[in-house]
């Protein structure tokens, strides 16, 4: 049987088979303690002297430091759990948060990933693989400032023309062009027609050097690079049909294609009135290709979609990436890059034309350098007339 609540056992409550007796602490017996620890004192100041107040003093330091606190960090925090189902009437959390709304042609707005992986760096070229939304790409920033940077065009078969009504030098496979030009990057170039003679579509200038010129070109937008009045590399872009005709005689690299993508650092599409016809070029999504130049005019963006993509969406990201100025490149089933020699993409068809980039982990040749300082003092290209 259970002892219950005020039951006895023995005569005595369960309290006092618990507890022991403490002494009643009154204001009369705590008065007599302090009177007396007052006479000890007293008695050894008299027998120690000053010794005492030594002691003392001793004593009373280190009593206070046991209750010294240690001070708190100046941001510290604490947080106390709130109940279940109770919420701040305001959350200031949110209130403060200060993160812009993405614009439309921001890569915030465009899904920016981390990059699924990177590819080594080689300066004054930045080249690296990443993941924009759901696009793949290659990204390859040049900066035209630095010395080392040369850009020049690959023919097949190592032709001195390129092909036209006039020249025929056939085609090659894309990794023996990468093999011949060593150069730190190595892209497909410009369109050419898909009859038996592959005709390279638009001028071509390179290392000022005529390698295809008609008078009556009027069609695309052509990537110019001349020679600022310090002797520094400088790029322009020019839509013919827009712009009016570009100044051939000028340009010690010169590659026409498009359709333009950016213009005066806006989105500017309009393939039509630059001459397209083909509907494959501008419509439906593919793998592209595109170069621009940055709002500075420092550098040059080599841009490759490995994810099939519209053109709008092409020049939506080429303006993200940071382009005044940009324009489509041949793509397809012409899509080839390769870096410092390796191949990363190879494509099915064999091609008439690359464009090279040099830098200085892998320098242009002699000869490219030569013609350089020979256009910078004044030596430019003759326009032939070659149709």
């Amino acid at each position: 049987m259970g002892v219950g609540v005020g039951d006895s056992v023995d005569g005595k409550t369960p309290e006092h088979t618990t507890q022991k007796q403490i002494p009643e602490q009154t204001p009369k017996n705590i008065m007599g303690r302090i009177i007396l620890a007052a006479v000890v004192i007293a008695i050894a100041r008299m027998v120690l002297g000053a010794h005492v107040d030594t002691l003392l003093a001793t004593w009373t330091s280190s009593f206070e430091a046991s209750f010294e606190t240690k001070p708190v960090p100046e941001f510290a925090t604490y947080t106390s759990p709130e109940p279940e189902g109770i919420k701040p009437l305001f959350d200031l959390t949110q209130f403060w948060k200060t993160t812009p709304k993405p614009t439309p042609n921001s890569i915030a707005f465009l899904g920016d990933q981390p990059a699924e992986a990177s590819i080594p760096q080689g300066k004054p070229i930045s080249f690296v693989r990443r993941k924009i939304g759901a696009v793949r790409l290659y990204q390859a920033r040049i900066d035209l400032q630095d010395p080392s940077i040369f850009l020049t065009v690959g023919l097949a078969n190592n032709a001195p023309m390129a092909n036209s009504r006039a020249h025929f030098h056939g085609k090659e496979k894309f990794p023996g062009l990468v093999k011949r030009s060593r150069g730190a990057l190595t892209v497909n170039g410009t369109f050419f027609s898909g009859d038996a003679r592959s005709r390279v579509m638009g001028n071509l200038i390179a290392e000022g050097r005529v390698l295809k010129y008609s008078r009556w070109e009027n069609y695309g937008t052509t990537l110019g690079l001349t020679t600022d009045g310090a002797g520094q590399k400088r790029a322009k872009m020019v839509t013919a049909r827009l712009d009016g005709r570009p100044d051939w005689d000028s340009h010690w690299f010169s590659l026409t294609a498009g359709p333009r993508l950016i213009r005066n650092g806006k989105i500017w599409l309009a393939p039509k009135s630059e001459g397209f016809r083909d509907r494959r070029v501008f419509s439906g999504k593919a793998k592209r290709n595109a170069i621009g130049i940055s709002k500075n005019g420092r550098h040059l963006y080599l841009v490759t979609f490995v994810t099939p993509i519209t053109l709008t969406h092409e020049a939506h990201l080429m303006h993200a990436l940071g382009c005044g100025e940009a324009m489509n490149l041949d793509g397809g089933s012409s899509l080839g890059l390769a870096h410092r020699g390796k191949v990363l993409i190879n494509p099915p068809r064999s091609l008439t034309n690359v464009l090279v980039v040099y830098d200085l982990l892998s320098p242009a040749p002699q000869r490219l350098r030569d013609r350089w300082a020979s256009f910078r003092e004044g030596d430019r290209p003759a326009l032939p007339g070659l149709h």
